[in-house]
């Protein structure tokens, strides 16, 4: 599935349209919303037009970010865009220079410096 066929929910949709210039945000969602497809659908969507951009997405724990959003990133990246997809790190390297590394705040010492 690529980025470009990627399906939002109307909701998450519209928050995707009116948030394009933010850099932070918080969303007040429930369960079944699209929060996760929305912010990786984000984090893709900056990576792509801010080459050397790095983004992290970051869930409770680094477990919860493989095991939601691991996947799914992965099959939204066409592998003409990526230089380097790293499983140990759960990071996609683009050939802009730009990377997206799932990470969890279960050991929140380890995204110092990053």
């Amino acid at each position: 599935m690529a980025v470009a066929t990627q399906q939002l929910k109307p909701a998450a949709a519209q928050i995707f349209r009116e948030m394009r210039d933010l850099t932070v945000g918080i969303l007040f969602c429930g369960r079944r919303f699209g929060k996760t497809r929305l912010l990786l659908l984000t984090g893709l969507t900056r990576c792509l037009e801010q080459p050397g951009a790095v983004v992290f997405y970051i869930a409770p724990s680094r477990k919860m970010a493989k095991d939601i959003s691991w996947r799914t990133l992965k099959e939204s990246v066409p592998p003409a865009w990526a230089h380097r997809v790293m499983e140990s790190t759960l990071t996609i390297e683009f050939i802009n220079g730009s990377r997206i590394t799932l990470g969890g705040w279960d050991h929140a010492d380890a995204l110092r410096g990053q």
